[in-house]
Parts: C-alpha cells; sequence; structure tokens
C-alpha cells in the first residue's frame, strides 16, 4: 500500500507522489508477474526469477531433449529391427526348403530327370535370396554394411557380386548403446568376400617422391613436421624449418639449403660433394675429412621442446646420433607400401612387369603389368577387368591383397597365375607379387574352399587287427606301358604344394626302377602357367603308348581333392593336368545354392551332399545372425520403457521447480489486485491533503 514512512515528519508533495507511485509501480509489477504465471503456468520465467532453479530447469531440459531424440531413434531402429528379423525368417524358410531339397535327391532312385527339374526350383530360390539380398528398411539396404545406401548384391558373370562394406550402420542411443540397423560386409547371405592375401612383403626402398605420411619413421610412429635445429661442432644452433614438407626430398634439400647457408656464413666445410642425398632407407649427410691437424666436423640434429621431428626423421636419438665423416646415415625410415609407391621401388621385383592370367565367375583374363609404374597402376589394371575383384594393401604385412566379391559355382573361383617365367627377373609377376594362388609354398588346407586334401591313414587287416600299409594307399597312377605308380601320402605329405610333389617323386622313384623303367620316365610338378598339378610320362620311352590314368584306392578322396580325377591326357606332351583346387571363392547363402543347382544339373551325388553341407553352414549363421538381432530388437524394446520412465522423472522433476502451483498463484493474485486497489485511494486521498490540512 502507497504510505509516508514514519521517519518523514513533514515532507513536499512531490516526495509523497513519488513514494506512492513507487509502491503502486511495485504492486504492478508483481501482479504483472502473477497474471503470467497463471496464463503459463509457469513459476519460473525467466533466469532471474530464481537462479537456482533455472539452472536445475537448464539442466533437466537438455536431458529431456536427448531423451526425446533417443526415443525417436529407438522408434526408428525398432522399425529396421522389424524389417531384418521378417527378411532374416523368410530366407530361414528359403534355406530350409533348400535343405529339404538336397536330402531328398541323396536318397536312392533319385533320376538325372528328377534331379534336373528339382535343378529349376532351386534357381527359383536363388532369385529370391537376390530379391531378399537388396531388401530395404528404414534405414537403406539392410545388408549394404556401412554403405545403406547402395545395392548389396548384383549380378555379374552368372554369379552374384557383393557390394557391401564395413560393419553395419548403427544408431546413437547413448554411450555403449550402439543399434545395428544394418547388417555388415560378413553377414551371412553375402558371407565374408574371399581373399588372395599376399604373401611376399614388398618392402619399398625409400626414393625421392616417398610422401612423409608413407614413413613408419625412426620411432615407428610415423612422421610429424615441424622445426628441428642442427649444431656444428657444438656451436649455437641453428633452425631448419620442415613445417610444409611433403616428400623426403623436401627434407633432405631444405637441411642441404641450411648446411650450404652455414658454410657462406661461417666459412667453414661442413657438407662434402655428395650433399644430403636420400638412400634406400634413410637420409645420408656427406660430412668431409679435415686436414690435419684439424679436426673433423661434426653435425648433430635435435628437437626443439617436446617435439620429435628430428627423432621421427632419424637424424637423432636418444644415444646422441652424430654425423662425422665415418658415420653419415640416419636412423632407418621404414617406408609403407602405398598406391604412388613406384614398381622398381618394390623389394624382390625386378622390372619390368609381365603378365598374369586371373580367371574369375568362368571367364579368364590376361592382365597386362608391363606398362605398371606404380602398385595403383597394378590395381586399375586388375578392377578394369570387371570380374568382381577389388585389390587392396595390407599395411602391416606390405602385401598385395586381391579380394574375390562374386559368389559363383564350384570350380569358377578366383584363380592367378604367371603366363610365364621370363618376367620380373624370372620369378613371375604373379609369383614375384605375392598374389599367385597355386604355388609351390600353397597349402593344400585352402584346397577345395578350405577343406583340405582327405587321405586314407591308420588302414588295418581286417582279421589280423594289424596295419596293413596297402589299405593307406590314396591312389594309383597307371603309365602307358601299364607301370602302376601307388602313391601312399601321410599327414606330412600334405602341408603344401612341394612337400605334396615331392612325396608323389619321392615314392614313385623305385617302383618305376623296379619296372625297369628311368627316373625320368615319370615326374609330378606344378604346372607354371595354368595352375594345378600336372603329372608328366616320357612319351620318348618306346614302352609308353598309351595316357596316364589315375584310379582312387581304399575310398580315399585324396585323388579327387588334389583335382586328378577324370582330367585330359595330352598325347603330345604326355602331360596329364590336374584341375586348379586352389581357387579362392566365396562361402556364403549364394554359393551354397548354386553348387546345389549345379550338382543337380550334373547328377554329381558327391556335390549334393557338399552343398547340402554348405547349406547347414548358411542356415547356422541365419540363425546365429537371426538371434543377435532378436536380441538387439529386445534391448531396442527394453531401451524404450527406460527412456520412457527417464522421461516421466524429469518431467515430474522439472514441473516441481519449474510449474506454478494454481491455487497459491491465484490467491496472490486477489491479493495483488486488492493491494493495488488500496494503494490507488491512499495515494488519492494524499495527493489532496494541504498544509492546512497539517496546520489544523
Amino acid at each position: 500500500m502507497s504510505s509516508i514512512p514514519s521517519q518523514y515528519a513533514r515532507v513536499p508533495n512531490l516526495l509523497a507522489s513519488q513514494i506512492g507511485l513507487a509502491h503502486v509501480s511495485r504492486t504492478n509489477t508483481a501482479l504483472f508477474r502473477t497474471n503470467n504465471q497463471l496464463a503459463t503456468g509457469l513459476a519460473i520465467l525467466r533466469p532471474s526469477d530464481d537462479s537456482v532453479k533455472a539452472a536445475a530447469i537448464s539442466v533437466l531440459d537438455e536431458r529431456l531433449e536427448n531423451t526425446q531424440q533417443r526415443l525417436r531413434n529407438l522408434s526408428h531402429a525398432d522399425s529396421a529391427m522389424g524389417v531384418i528379423d521378417s527378411t532374416l525368417g523368410e530366407l530361414n524358410d528359403l534355406m530350409l526348403s533348400a535343405k529339404q531339397i538336397a536330402q531328398e535327391q541323396l536318397n536312392f532312385g533319385a533320376s538325372p530327370e528328377e534331379r534336373s527339374q528339382q535343378a529349376l526350383v532351386v534357381q527359383s530360390l536363388i532369385d529370391s535370396l537376390f530379391r531378399h539380398a537388396n531388401e530395404e528398411s528404414v534405414a537403406g539396404f539392410i545388408f549394404g554394411g556401412a554403405a545403406a545406401g547402395q545395392r548389396p548384391v548384383e549380378e555379374l558373370l552368372g554369379g552374384y557380386r557383393s557390394r557391401a562394406v564395413g560393419n553395419g550402420i548403427t544408431t546413437d542411443l547413448g554411450p555403449s548403446q550402439a543399434i545395428p540397423l544394418s547388417l555388415g560386409q560378413s553377414n551371412p547371405l553375402v558371407g565374408t568376400t574371399a581373399r588372395v592375401n599376399g604373401s611376399v612383403d614388398l618392402d619399398p626402398t625409400l626414393t625421392p617422391e616417398t610422401r612423409l605420411a608413407n614413413l613408419a619413421g625412426a620411432r615407428g610412429l610415423g612422421i610429424t613436421t615441424g622445426q628441428i635445429e642442427f649444431s656444428i661442432d657444438g656451436s649455437d644452433p641453428r633452425r631448419i624449418d620442415l613445417t610444409d614438407a611433403d616428400t623426403i626430398s623436401d627434407v633432405a634439400d631444405r637441411i642441404n639449403a641450411a648446411l650450404l647457408q652455414y658454410e657462406l656464413d661461417t666459412g667453414q666445410d661442413v657438407l662434402g660433394p655428395g650433399g644430403v642425398t636420400i638412400t634406400a632407407d634413410g637420409i645420408r649427410v656427406d660430412v668431409p675429412a679435415a686436414t690435419p691437424p684439424a679436426t673433423d666436423p661434426t653435425i648433430t640434429f635435435s628437437d626443439i621442446g617436446v617435439a620429435r621431428v628430428a627423432a621421427n626423421l632419424g637424424l637423432t636419438d636418444s644415444t646422441g646420433l652424430v654425423f662425422t665423416p665415418t658415420s653419415t646415415d640416419s636412423l632407418p625410415l621404414e617406408p609403407r607400401l602405398s598406391w604412388l609407391t613406384p614398381i622398381d621401388a618394390l623389394a624382390g621385383v625386378d622390372t619390368p612387369l609381365g603378365s598374369i592370367r586371373i580367371t574369375n565367375g568362368g571367364l579368364a583374363r590376361v592382365v597386362d603389368l608391363t606398362g605398371a609404374e606404380t602398385v595403383e597402376d597394378i590395381k586399375r589394371a586388375i578392377e578394369a577387368e570387371n570380374i568382381g575383384l577389388r585389390v587392396e594393401l595390407d599395411r602391416d604385412t606390405g602385401a598385395l591383397v586381391v579380394i574375390q566379391e562374386l559368389a559363383s559355382a564350384a570350380g569358377q573361383g578366383l584363380s592367378i597365375v604367371d603366363i610365364d617365367d621370363d618376367s620380373a627377373g624370372g620369378l613371375g609377376t604373379a609369383t614375384a607379387l605375392g598374389i599367385r594362388t597355386f604355388g609351390p609354398d600353397t597349402r593344400l588346407a585352402s584346397f577345395n574352399d578350405n577343406r583340405g586334401v582327405s587321405i586314407a591313414t591308420g588302414g588295418k587287416d581286417p582279421v589280423t587287427g594289424l596295419p596293413d600299409p596297402d589299405r593307406d594307399v590314396d591312389f594309383d597312377i597307371t603309365l602307358g606301358n601299364g607301370t602302376v605308380l601307388s602313391i601312399n601320402l601321410q599327414p606330412a605329405n600334405i602341408l603344401t604344394v612341394q612337400t605334396l610333389i615331392d612325396a608323389i617323386n619321392t615314392q614313385a622313384a623305385p617302383q618305376l626302377a623296379a619296372d625297369g623303367l628311368p627316373p625320368t620316365a615319370f615326374e609330378a610338378r606344378l604346372s607354371i602357367e595354368s595352375g594345378g598339378l600336372e603329372l608328366v610320362q616320357d612319351v620318348a620311352e618306346p614302352a609308353i603308348t598309351g595316357p596316364i590314368t589315375i584310379d582312387a584306392r581304399n575310398g580315399s578322396r585324396a585323388a579327387q581333392d588334389l583335382g586328378l580325377l577324370n582330367r585330359p591326357y595330352n598325347a603330345a606332351t604326355g602331360i596329364t593336368l590336374g584341375d586348379d583346387r586352389a581357387q579362392a571363392r566365396n562361402l556364403n547363402a549364394f554359393t551354397a545354392l548354386l553348387d546345389l543347382r549345379e550338382a543337380l544339373e550334373t547328377d554329381d551325388t558327391i556335390g549334393i551332399q557338399l552343398a547340402g553341407e554348405r547349406i547347414e553352414q548358411a542356415l547356422a549363421a541365419l540363425n546365429r545372425t537371426r538371434g543377435l538381432f532378436g536380441g538387439y530388437d529386445r534391448r531396442v524394446g527394453d531401451l524404450t520403457l527406460t527412456e520412457e520412465d527417464r522421461q516421466v522423472l524429469d518431467e515430474s522433476a522439472r514441473s516441481l521447480l519449474r510449474d506454478a502451483d494454481f491455487a497459491e498463484v491465484a490467491s496472490r493474485f486477489t491479493l495483488l489486485q486488492t493491494q493495488l486497489q488500496a494503494g490507488y485511494r491512499v495515494l488519492a486521498q494524499s495527493s489532496q491533503l494541504s498544509l492546512l490540512d497539517f496546520l489544523g
């Protein structure tokens, strides 16, 4: 209410008016704020109303916004989970149908005509599989991995090429709560792409054009740029700025320029005629020897502060590396293999390169690498053939990696061989690059889609129960004169292609001699150009007039697994060329069905059995994946409930801090109205008083 304080005995009219107006204004302000609280339902309208509560409300607002975004993400994830689960369920039913066909066609009495008809049914299953492989959800293609906007599978060369990359996209649900919305490239449908990992560490040498980014550095931590210092004979250090250096040549040129400038400034010779040059693995500083009695100059490099530029460049170390006339080289810089690495810088690869033969998807391509100047030229030449291959680098091992992206039928996998031995210094181009798929060091465990080679071993006489070596014979090789060479392979013989060849030739030698044939009458060897094993008989021997034949013994699958059964014989050369069983091939749902279709069309009972096994493996992988995403779906549901509960709690806490008590605010509003009316009345009455009222 408006009144004059008691301490003022006599006041001017102006002061009385101002005091009354101030009281009315405060009441009006309070009434305005209360009116806003009634209109908005909020007790805190701005931070200045209550800074402590406003800070707490701000935190709760942020938490509620994050919760709402997570709920939107969870709704998005729930929708994607529904499509993924439905698709995986349909794929499971599809593969079960294929499994049933394989089991039925393994029954006794299945005719070739019936199997041919079932092959058409399997083709319809393959078409359905292809359609499901390109299924989309709200997050994109569910089998596309990280590239969810790109079709993950396409038809190529009668097979199916996987274009999935990465581990799949995820939705943000907070720390440690990522949920995948698509399946990664190793999913059971398209599987992990087959890889030919280079067997040779190409270990490139250092060239002036080598970029600093492609160096491991003397400490193995890469190269950083910045400023370094150098000192001559312990003199005051001078700086060299390497901040914008890009190649090792830039570094050498700037060090060379700094040392020459030092010579101009001091007149002292500290750099020999060789200057600062690049060696195969580091930097060389030519320090001239002094004429006695003068002492030889010494050059030391050092880092500035905590930087490690000089240390990474191999110009200094913890022991105090010093460049002298007898110590001119830096520490090794360990160049890494990169796309820009020149071919002539690759270790063990003599130029020029030649051509290689690549077979994939049933097609053979001769890739001419004679014009390749860098590693990237090799990549472009191979990928330009468009037969489902991709070339990458394994920077850890310094090797090339050829990735087979095509799912194709049995016998149509990836094979890389040399065309001749004259290229790459006589090694052959594919061998020199370490990407030949069938070579002396190829492990037999990788044969036949990683099933290896099965041999007969541990055979016993059924009567005596004693070991019987004759029951361990895996196959017979019959030469053109009727000589039979019995081959008994042991586990130690089937480690690599070379150990296999050595075992066959070692066992054949005494059997040739027993039949009066020279050691040169027969030889097992590696086919250089076409891949596979060659069994060669000397057609110059008068007694050798017929072909080589191979027969399995004791139920052993060795001859079949080695690709030696039912192979053509060349009468002019005396060679039986084995099939290439070291092909790299994708193993996934597509290859399982393609193998089943192929086996049904060719009436191949063993092929149907193997395809059935692969279908079982694909089914198991599908079930594991479906169970995994079922767990993700359950987690999405649980997280949704958790976020909704958190939202309710946060909104309740915010309401207690921010929302107005309607009854209390309404009561205060009424009191303020009464106070305002009283203030106006008192102010009006006091404004009518005069000096006469006081004198009276």
